[in-house]
């Protein structure tokens, strides 16, 4: 069974992610929660994690460890900016994230030590994977994963996931903002997932706005039901959480529409997949570009390239929504 954690529309839903630390706090002492870090709304306006949100997940964890909470506090481990985002940064993501690893030890039972990496190249990523500590902790999570939202990609996510879990067999492992097209390649290996795409709607120029938050919760039960599809063909005894989608459908939450040409999850996907890119055009287009001249421009001719790789696939997923809609 691979669960699906998401700050969900309802308040029954077994599997909670959230950045809110008193609501995280308080579902805790009834259900499973993960305290993520927000790393995106502050890569946004400061390039980093301020210290006082690493102290205020430290204090989270070490909460939940006292009164013994089902909660599961994401270490601050810092993404790949550049593969992801396009982002320039000096910042060793790998070596800063190990540095998480050391001071959120001493809450293990409630922390998310999270392996991360520099690129998404899976030679490179199986070596930094070596770097990290095999210490018999409850909660492993896989990061580097976000934006690799196509099948042809499957086969890097599937690797990571199945070295991570061979280097750490007892734990539980979380895959980070993973695209659901890789879920059944990866059902057998890992725990539970939650995906940015759907989850975190995130507004600012540069990162992804995947899906705005009244759409994810009218769409809720179908995205729900797309999951639970998709884990049949591997587990046929998968269910979806018990009495979840019959108490939200008698809640106060907005409901679907009456079906309409081209209101279906594909289309919303698409439409989602062509905001995220105009989004990252447009981020790498008018960033500011920082150092010597010579490294300036040697900058400035790799977002070129960047930009049109993106603008190929935006031209592709525009005319997959036309081919759809027509």
């Amino acid at each position: 069974m691979v669960n699906f954690y998401t700050e969900a529309p309802t308040s029954d839903y077994p599997w909670i992610l959230t950045t809110k630390i008193k609501k995280a706090l308080a579902l805790a002492r009834t259900t499973s929660v993960i305290l993520d870090s927000g790393i995106y709304k502050y890569l946004v306006k400061l390039g980093d994690y301020p210290e006082e949100r690493v102290l205020a997940q430290l204090a989270a964890a070490e909460i939940g460890l006292r009164d013994g909470l089902d909660i599961h506090v994401a270490g601050c481990d810092m993404p790949p900016l550049g593969p992801e985002f396009g982002m320039t940064s000096k910042i060793d993501n790998v070596k800063y994230t190990l540095e998480m690893w050391d001071r959120f030890r001493p809450f293990a039972k409630t922390s998310i030590f999270t392996v991360q990496f520099s690129s998404f190249d899976t030679t490179k990523s199986l070596s930094e994977l070596a770097l990290y500590p095999t210490w018999d902790v409850p909660w492993v999570g896989v990061g580097g994963l976000c934006r690799l939202n196509y099948k042809k990609q499957t086969a890097h996510v599937r690797a990571m996931c199945e070295a991570t879990r061979a280097r750490y067999p007892r734990a539980h492992i979380h895959v980070w903002g993973m695209s659901i097209v890789h879920l059944t390649s990866v059902a057998g290996v890992v725990d539970s997932f939650d995906s940015s795409k759907w989850t975190r709607p995130v507004h600012g120029r540069g990162l992804p706005s995947a899906m705005n938050t009244s759409m994810r919760k009218e769409y809720f039960g179908q995205y729900l039901d797309v999951i639970a599809d998709k884990l049949k063909s591997v587990e046929p005894s998968v269910t979806k959480p018990a009495g979840t989608l019959e108490k939200w459908i008698k809640s106060d939450v907005p409901k679907p529409a009456k079906k309409r040409r081209g209101d279906n999850l594909k289309i919303l996907e698409l439409k989602a997949e062509i905001k995220d890119l105009e989004d990252t055009i447009n981020y790498i287009t008018y960033a500011r570009n920082e150092g010597s001249e010579s490294e300036v421009e040697t900058e400035r001719e790799r977002r070129k390239r960047k930009v049109a790789t993106f603008q190929e696939e935006l031209a592709a997923a525009k005319e997959k929504l036309r081919a759809l809609v027509t």
